[in-house]
């Protein structure tokens, strides 16, 4: 930044009725009625037109639509890793070369000349993109801050978010030391480079020139400056109406809530702020809108005082020709009120805007809330309907003869109660039947959520498993996805395009402009990075949709790649280098999510370079050679092969034969003993077989012998029977006993 010239005060005066002009002219009161009342959609809350008794339901068709897409928009951002890639071409880092050709030109342990390597490169594209993502995810809430422009964009039109560097305090050291370390320079007295605030003498007496005497010092180490992302609300950004484009805006701006002590610390005068008067405008309609539901008291707010007092600090970038030399320069303007605090000429506004759905030739589009809030109001009115139909069937009113009512009636009837008594007279009071239109209502409801997928894309398919899912086929399934998630990925590259480029360019350029070198992990090793030594043009892709399916696909091409790569390479041609297939298989790598491609793959370029090649006559004769070496070499090898296998053939006759033979020995000495065995074995079945036959012999002699016995026991025995016959008188008929 450079210091605007000074203005007198008609021109000062006439610069703040141009701002003063430009901001009332930025407000837009029927934009923050529209913000306002989508946010009362989004938290459902009533539409003022209910009636007591009936049914006040409000569905939430916009927070649920809203809800999302901040959920796959920001899955389908933060899962990508790189949405934004700056490229350039590798260039020679000057350093590290100087570096390797004095470590070449030192002599080598051996003696030996050290062997020529390849001067380092650096990426400057690839560096960028990995400091300006770590930069802006790790060293902020880079989450929340793409998070809050996000919902911002989708439920109130646009989203803002403002990209600056904000100068750090310098961090203050006390140290002791000796007259002698102390340097005064033309800036003044310090000690190695950093500069002294304060010293103190701690020895009496002490003169110019005197080395012995210690002083007590506090020194200024700078501190590098903070690179910094803030979702603005709507309700404090300014914009002129007829803008289309933010850099080409005539004024652009923003009026926030400071303290005194915010003031002061940004390096403003306290008396001068001290005059001024709190200048806290009234609540618009978008802040009562997004705080109604807490009760906040801005009135309380507006009371406090000291440092605490809160002032309204207009920021503001306007197009003005300040120098008088008739063109229009950008300049950054704080302003609290009628009073100047700073008017510097700059070389960019600071804000980037998206809309979900931009128009053509304007700013400012439209919102997902605005294609859901009128089927939010049809699907609440067709939902009490319902709920109302439901209650009266469920609840019907009672029919009353008038010539029936008694004193007690009508309390009769309010009270509902299990066994309660109903005091009537005449004809009783019977209960009126209506008919339950209740699911004509939810029909009517069903067709406007069918109108709710096909405005956003938002569908019950994609919202989750649908038990009807179930049924459908996987074909049909994948098309009606792809088709829903058309609006959903127009949107993401909307708010890619529209946002994170730009500020991901912006905090690029600030980086370069203002950062200081720091250490960061790129590829797995620890880098320091410079960003003063980025070029300063430097092309910037998008990718967006390169979410966990998108990725699985790009791994398919990417593996169908490497597979052509390696046929051109083993084909022998050259159109396939080792470059190209290092940062194939790097982003192969990277979208499989496996770490880094060094614990992989070693980059080309970090390898020494190839040997030199030899001189083609010289080459041709070699080869001569070595071919004629060859051919008497393969002559020799062949006269030893076939020596070789003749001393293997006799030497494999002699084996058989010497096998022949001890086959042979082996057969006869078989037989031998198998006769042998055979002899002993018949001698041994005849002594058996005697042996049966001289006991069977014996067995049949004793058996003889028995049956003689016990024949000529028999036949005794016959005979005495015999004997006794003829002592014994007959009795046969006829006969005497004489006889």
């Amino acid at each position: 930044m450079t210091e605007a010239p000074a203005m007198d005060e008609v021109e000062e005066a006439a610069f703040v009725n141009f701002l003063t002009r430009e901001q009332e002219g930025s407000v837009d009161a029927t934009l923050n009625e529209n913000i306002a009342n989508a946010l009362d959609f989004y938290h459902g809350r009533p539409f003022g037109d209910e009636i007591e008794g009936r049914s006040q339901a409000v569905t939430r068709d916009v927070s649920e639509v809203v809800d999302f897409m901040v959920v796959g928009i920001l899955g389908t951002i933060i899962a990508s890793g790189k949405v934004v890639e700056f490229e350039t071409e590798p260039e020679i880092d000057e350093e590290a070369a100087q570096a390797l050709a004095e470590q070449q030109s030192a002599p080598s342990p051996d003696g030996q000349p050290q062997a020529p390597q390849k001067p380092p490169m650096v990426d400057y594209g690839e560096q960028a993109t990995a400091a300006v993502q770590y930069s802006f995810m790790r060293k902020q809430k880079g989450y929340r801050i793409l998070h809050d422009v996000l919902k911002a964009g989708l439920l109130e039109k646009h989203g803002v978010i403002k990209t600056y560097v904000e100068p750090q305090p310098d961090r203050v050291e006390t140290r002791d030391v000796m007259a002698g370390e102390i340097d005064v320079g033309e800036d003044g007295p310090n000690i190695g480079g950093v500069p002294v605030i304060k010293a103190i003498a701690t020895d009496d007496g002490w003169q110019p020139g005197t080395e012995s005497v210690g002083w007590r010092v506090k020194l200024a180490h700078p501190v590098a400056p903070k690179f910094c992302d803030i979702p603005v609300p709507n309700e404090y950004f300014r914009v002129s109406p007829d803008a289309t484009d933010l850099d080409t805006a005539i004024y652009v701006g923003e009026r926030t809530p400071k303290t005194m002590g915010d003031l002061i610390a940004l390096g403003y005068d306290r008396d001068v702020l001290e005059t001024i008067w709190s200048n806290a405008p009234a609540d618009t309609v978008v802040e009562q809108a997004r705080d109604s539901d807490r009760g906040k008291d801005r009135q309380s707010v507006g009371q406090r005082t000291d440092a605490n007092k809160q002032l309204w600090l207009d920021e503001e970038y306007p197009l003005y020709d300040i120098d008088g030399d008739g063109i229009a320069e950008r300049v950054f303007v704080h302003r609290i009120g009628n009073r100047l605090l700073k008017v510097v000429p700059v070389e960019e506004q600071p804000y980037s805007l998206w809309s979900p759905f931009p128009m053509q030739h304007r700013l400012i589009g439209q919102s997902i809330a605005d294609k859901t809030m009128d089927i939010q109001r049809i699907r609440s009115v067709l939902l009490r309907q319902a709920l109302d139909s439901l209650y009266i069937a469920n609840s019907p009113r009672t029919l009353v003869d008038e010539q029936s009512i008694t004193v007690d009636t009508i309390d009769d009837l309010l009270t509902v109660r299990p066994g309660a008594l109903i005091r009537y007279k005449g004809n009783a009071p019977a209960p009126l039947q209506q008919e339950d239109t209740s699911q004509t209502a939810f029909t009517a409801m069903e067709m406007m959520s069918s109108e709710r997928e096909s405005r956003t894309g938002v569908t019950r398919q994609s919202q989750g498993l649908n038990p009807d899912t179930l049924n459908k086929t996987a074909t049909g399934m994948a098309m009606l996805q792809a088709s829903s998630q058309q609006i959903e990925l127009y949107i993401a590259r909307n708010f890619a395009e529209f946002i994170v480029a730009p500020i991901f360019a912006k905090r690029y350029r600030l980086m370069r402009q203002y950062g200081q070198p720091f250490r960061m992990k790129i590829e797995g090793k620890y880098t320091t990075v410079d960003p003063r030594r980025w070029p300063e043009e430097i092309d910037m892709s998008i990718s967006v949709g390169l979410g966990t399916g998108n990725k699985d696909e790009r791994i398919q091409l990417r593996m169908g790649l490497l597979g052509i790569q390696k046929e051109i390479r083993m084909s022998g041609s050259g159109m396939v280098q080792d470059e190209q297939i290092y940062q194939n298989v790097k982003r192969l790598v990277s979208d499989s999510g496996l770490g880094v491609a060094a614990d992989y793959i070693v980059d080309p370029s970090t390898l020494p370079p190839a040997d030199p090649q030899p001189d083609p006559d010289m080459a041709k004769v070699q080869a001569e050679a070595a071919q004629k070496q060859a051919e008497l070499e393969s002559a020799h090898q062949q006269a030893m092969a076939k020596l070789q296998l003749q001393q293997e053939a006799q030497q494999a006759t002699d084996a058989l034969k010497a096998q022949a033979n001890q086959q042979d020995m082996d057969l006869k000495a078989a037989q031998a003993a198998q006769q042998a065995n055979l002899a002993e074995a018949r001698a041994a079945e005849e002594a058996r077989l005697a042996q049966e036959k001289q006991a069977f012999e014996m067995e049949l002699a004793l058996q003889r012998f028995a049956f003689e016995q016990d024949m000529a026991r028999k036949k005794h025995a016959a005979d005495e029977a015999a004997a006794n016959d003829d002592s014994i008188p007959s009795n046969r008929p006829g006969g005497s006993l004489a006889e």
